[in-house]
């Protein structure tokens, strides 16, 4: 700021400075002026503000003042000028104003000096971006706190509304912390150059991440692995976690590390700066590889190894690649030796460095290779002339490195004259130059003279056939030198179909604009500029026509000939589609026996297919029959997010799906929206399809499902498009029928040993359950040997809560708690019924899941099938006879695993199961002396069970006797008058088989056989027993005991079904009451089987045992007696015999 702007107090401070750069102190400018220390001091500050004083500090407290001689103001000003940025003071306070800035403001702000000077534009409001207003004014105090200087670098936006990075330098003015000076400098390129730097450093760090085909890694000093790419985990094996921290050694063979190959390795790296190496490595399955290996060592500015750099790459294709070029070369050689031609190998001097014997031959001499120069053998050009030896052909090869074929010339064989067709190729090294020359010879003696002569009958022939060319010309025009049509013959007109009256005269390019810029203008302007005939072939749109065009130059014109080649170019065209339909045939061909996965197979197919017939769409459809529906399996171009997911029906009437399953023949559409067999499914009309082909996969009569293809554009399909379309589908027909092959292969074999396991685990069920005493220690027992079997999983057996007809496990084994936390019902109405337990309970019939993730009634215990990792079940009844005591249900983690043979096997284990616990249940009840009696009545059974008898007299059934199969033994008496209707039984009793009554006096004696008697057959399931009937008069009183373990309810259930009129009378908790020979008869017999149990009672019920005997006790349980006596003998001692 000049001294003109300055108040009158001011100027008259300044004043007292009339010599230039003569300092004062602050108490001689206040004797000067006449004021106080204060008031002289606050003027000279701000002189000092206005910049036309400089004042600095003296001693401790005193300052002096003086004024800028213009010399010094000159220096500053170009000392100001030269630094690189904006200097500037301000106040330290909000806004920064400035009272000074160089002119290198405007460069770096564009803002003019002045107005930031003045105020109209705020550095800390205008010019520092927005965004780090709040941070650069706390930098700068947090800086200024700590020390007088500071440095912040921040964003400012400049005059023209661009944002730059720029740094400040700065310092408190010295003892005034209220002023700031510094300098502003523009470092956007340096901030700019940083950040790319930083990203190149990410890029590369990511790209080494990303590579896979080297193995790139960091090691420390020792060799351990601190770094790992992905290329290190495709080539060695290894992923991150289990190879950093790792020893690289690691990698090296045996061999290698016994003779410290590693340790060479990076002691020679860290000595020389690198090292490469190959040799075999090893990855972490075992395998090797042939690698190449470059280390590198790392080190600091100062020169400290901070460790090494190590690139890896698999060179085993490499190394094999060089062995059989070892291979080739060998076979070239036998080539070359046996090949019909004469071969020789030149090098740069024209020396042959190899040949066979026949070149040998040709020229003459006996060893070639060190002896011969070609450029010394006589060669003539077909006119005889000698041909020097840089015009031959392996000189052109070396100096153009192009082959040269069929180069022409004739050679002296042992006198005789010969021509010779001469080949040269390069054999180019490393560099790509020329080192040699492969020169074959070919004698064409022969074929020359045959030459000679078919010329001679060419050229008669052509004669001949001149008169009838001018008869058969082509389409003819003339253009002059400014384009105007000057003749058309007859053929043009038609071609053209324009007459010659329309065009002559006429600019080619006015009357077919069309053809502007086309190959046919340009061509046509070639051939006037280089005045040489050109030939070609091109499409003309307007036409639709295919043309091939010979167009002569002359100096005042060009002369055209033309003809219609569309015919033959579509026969080319169909010709090549069917050459690219045909490797893509066999290509999907090779795929499919090689590519074990299906899905990879479709997509690959539906891509090549669409790319093949230039279609924007293809699918690959999975046929659903239950569902009558078609899947989305694979496809190309469809919407994102429908393959896979998409359907469509396989029996309504708009689907060309549907329509293409009921043909035996690819379906071909040219325009949908006139198509009268079927309208076409949304995922067709949704994308905008017109045209398309489809065609069944696999055989008509089963087919797998169907492929298609499809193009917005209504177009028509040849038969060969039909065709390959078909064939690829045969091909994924084939692929679909070999992989369910091999997958039934595998599951043949999975079920093979699984039979093999189940039968060796049932028969040890079988053999186990034998020995246990209780029903909880068999089912425990069964539910323990399936677990541990190779087969399943998991076994739990389980039965019904009356209470709330829920299911709950008795036994289980490979799983804990597996019902703890879900339901399974046996309730009809209840949705947690319809598993298989639930309807095994209900139907009483072996229930399976072949698929827990395919069956729809499995969908409410899925999410414990992926927990548990099962995928199939079976649940197995518990039977015996007519009682169910629960349900066995066993799980595989394979699908489909209890089918067939294995279900056959499984199945019995229900009924093993049930005999094992009803026999236990039986041998409880012998044994025990606690008993449970009901005793029922029927008023006139007679009546109740439909038959027209006398109800006079007394029946008894004393006694029952189970002989298995469902059949019983009952013996009983009859007072004579009710013998009649006690043999009635049989015809009016469906379970009463026959009856025979004893001829006794008196009351009379019968012996009865029943079939399938319910109330007998549940009576006898649980060891219990018809203590007696009596039917006196017409009324039934039946008395039953059963052991108090089991379900009484049951048994009172199946009297009431039998007998609806029945009443229960009582119910009660009974002893025994039995003699010292009854209960040792009871014991005993405790540990006979059921068959022999029966044996001693049907023979004691039929007086086998009485004396005479007049029964021989076989005949009620159809025995021989050959079996039965012996047997009986041995169950019960005692015989007539022996009380003798």
């Amino acid at each position: 700021m000049s001294a003109g702007s300055l108040t009158p107090g001011l100027e008259e401070t300044l004043a007292v400075f009339e010599r230039r750069g003569e300092p004062r102190g602050t108490a001689e400018v206040a004797d000067a002026l006449g004021l106080g220390r204060r008031s002289a001091y606050d003027r000279l500050e701000r002189l000092v503000d206005h910049d036309v004083l400089d004042t600095k500090k003296v001693g401790s407290s005193a300052r002096v003042w003086w004024r800028p001689t213009a010399e010094t103001d000159a220096r500053l000003e170009r000392l100001v000028r030269r630094v690189p940025g904006m200097v500037y003071r301000c106040r330290n306070e909000p806004g920064w104003p400035m009272s000074f800035v160089s002119e290198a403001a405007a460069a770096v702000t564009g803002y003019d000096p002045a107005a930031i000077e003045s105020g109209r534009v705020s550095w800390g409001e205008d010019v520092i971006h927005p965004d780090d207003r709040e941070s650069v004014r706390a930098e700068v105090h947090g800086q200024l706190a700590a020390s007088e200087e500071f440095t912040v670098e921040y964003r400012i936006v400049t005059a023209d509304g661009e944002t730059r990075w720029v740094r400040e330098r700065g310092c408190a003015v010295e003892g005034d912390g209220d002023t700031l000076e510094g300098i502003v400098t523009d470092v956007t390129g340096q901030v700019e150059s940083e950040r790319d730097r930083a990203r190149a450093n990410e890029q590369f760090r990511s790209l080494v991440d990303a590579t896979r085909e080297y193995a790139i890694f960091m090691l420390d000093p020792e060799g351990c692995v601190r770094t790992w790419n992905e290329g290190g985990e495709r080539i060695k094996g290894y992923d991150r976690e289990a190879i950093v921290g790792e020893h690289f050694s690691t990698f090296y063979t045996d061999e290698d590390r016994r003779a410290r190959v590693p340790e060479r390795n990076l002691a020679t790296a860290a000595r020389a700066g690198s090292v490469e190496d190959e040799g075999w490595r090893i990855r972490a399955d075992g395998s090797r590889f042939w690698a190449n290996v470059t280390i590198t060592a790392i080190r600091d500015d100062d020169g400290h190894l901070e460790g090494f750099a190590k690139v890896t790459r698999d060179m085993t294709d490499r190394r094999r690649y060089e062995q059989r070029l070892r291979e080739e070369r060998d076979v070239s050689r036998q080539v070359l030796e046996t090949a019909p031609a004469s071969i020789a190998v030149v090098d740069r001097a024209g020396e042959v460095v190899r040949a066979n014997d026949r070149f040998r031959e040709y020229v003459g001499v006996a060893d070639v290779v060190g002896d011969l120069a070609v450029d010394d053998l006589p060669v003539y050009d077909p006119a005889g002339e000698p041909v020097p030896p840089d015009e031959r052909p392996h000189r052109t090869v070396f100096e153009t490195g192009e082959p040269v074929t069929d180069w022409q010339c004739q050679f002296d064989v042992s006198g005789d004259r010969r021509w010779v067709s001469l080949n040269a190729a390069p054999v180019t090294g490393a560099n790509g130059t020329v080192e040699r020359v492969v020169v074959t010879a070919q004698d064409i003696t022969q074929i020359k003279r045959q030459q000679r002569e078919l010329e001679r009958r060419r050229d008669e022939l052509e004669a001949e056939l001149t008169a009838v060319f001018e008869r058969v010309d082509d389409a003819f025009l003339t253009l002059d030198d400014q384009w105007r049509f000057t003749h058309l013959n007859e053929q043009a007109e038609q071609l053209l179909d324009r007459s010659a009256g329309e065009l002559l005269g006429q600019s080619v390019w006015d009357a077919f604009p069309e053809a502007t810029g086309t190959q046919f203008q340009r061509e046509y302007e070639r051939a006037l500029e280089t005045q040489e005939s050109v030939s070609f072939e091109a499409r003309y749109g307007p036409l639709e026509t295919w043309l091939e065009v010979r167009a002569y130059p002359s100096e005042s014109g060009l002369s055209v000939y033309f003809r219609d080649v569309s015919e033959r170019i579509e026969r080319e065209r169909q010709l090549q589609q069917r050459v690219r339909q045909q490797e893509v045939v066999t290509d999907l061909g090779r795929r499919a026996l090689g590519d074990g996965d299906l899905d990879t197979l479709f997509a690959q197919a539906a891509r090549r297919v669409a790319a093949t017939l230039d279609t924007d769409y293809c699918k690959v459809l999975d046929l659903d029959p239950e569902a009558e529906r078609l899947l989305l399996r694979q496809g190309v171009g469809w919407n994102e997010g429908i393959v896979g997911s998409a359907t469509v029906s396989a029996a309504a009437d708009d689907s060309q799906a549907a329509y293409t399953l009921r043909t035996d023949d690819p379906v071909v559409v040219e325009d949908l929206t006139s198509e009268e067999r079927f309208s076409g499914p949304d995922l067709l009309t949704d994308h905008d399809v017109h045209s398309g082909v489809s065609t069944v996969i696999g055989p008509p009569e089963d087919p797998w499902g169907i492929l298609g293809t499809h193009d917005t554009e209504v177009r028509s399909f040849s038969t060969h498009d039909v065709n390959f379309v078909q064939s690829v589908a045969n091909i994924l027909a084939s692929a679909i029928e070999r992989h369910d092959h091999e997958r039934e292969l595998v599951r043949q074999r999975e079920l093979l040993a699984a039979l093999n396991n189940l039968n060796r685990v049932v028969r040890e069920i079988t053999d186990a359950v034998i020995d246990q005493s209780t029903r909880a220690e068999i089912e425990q027992t069964v539910c323990d040997l399936l677990a541990d079997s190779e087969s399943y999983l998991f076994a739990w057996v389980g039965d019904v809560n009356p209470t709330n007809q829920r299911v709950q496990v008795r036994a289980e084994a490979g799983v804990d708690g597996y019902l703890d936390d879900t339901t399974v019902s046996v309730a009809p109405d209840d949705e947690h019924s319809q598993g298989p337990t639930g309807r095994a309970f209900r139907t009483g019939e072996v229930q399976t899941v072949r698929n827990v993730f395919e069956d729809p009634e499995y969908e409410p215990w899925r999410d414990r099938a992926h927990s548990y990792g099962f995928q199939s079940s079976v649940a197995v009844p518990v039977v015996s006879g007519d009682t169910l005591y629960g349900v066995l249900n066993v799980y595989a983690g394979r699908p489909e695993a209890f089918d067939g043979q294995e279900l056959d096997v499984i199945a019995q284990l229900g009924e093993v199961v049930g005999h094992a616990i009803a026999a236990t249940e039986r041998k409880q009840a012998l044994t025990s002396d606690e008993l449970v009696e009901l005793e029922f009545y029927v008023s006139d059974v007679f009546e109740a069970l439909g038959i027209e008898a006398d109800t006079g007299g007394t029946v008894t059934l004393d006694h029952t006797v189970s002989v298995g199969n469902g059949e019983h033994l009952v013996y009983g008496t009859a007072t004579p008058e009710a013998v009649d209707t006690v043999a009635a039984f049989t015809d009016h009793l469906p379970h009463w088989e026959t009856v025979t009554v004893r001829d006794d006096e008196g009351t009379r004696g019968f012996e009865a056989r029943l079939s399938e008697q319910p109330v007998l057959s549940a009576i006898a399931s649980v060891g219990g027993a018809v203590e007696e009937v009596v039917i006196e008069d017409g009324d039934c009183r039946m008395t039953v005991h059963v052991p108090p373990s089991v379900d009484v309810r049951r048994i009172i259930d199946t009297v009431e079904d039998s007998y609806p009129t029945v009443q229960l009378l009582r119910r009660q908790q009974i002893t025994r009451d039995e003699g010292p020979f009854e209960r040792v008869e009871r014991v005993l017999t405790a540990d006979l089987t059921d068959r022999q149990r029966a044996a001693l009672e049907a023979a004691y019920r039929a007086g086998f045992f009485e004396w005479p005997r007049d029964a021989s006790g076989s005949s009620g349980i159809r025995y021989s007696d050959d079996w039965f006596i012996p047997r009986t003998r041995r169950a019960f001692p005692y015989s007539p015999s022996s009380r003798e």
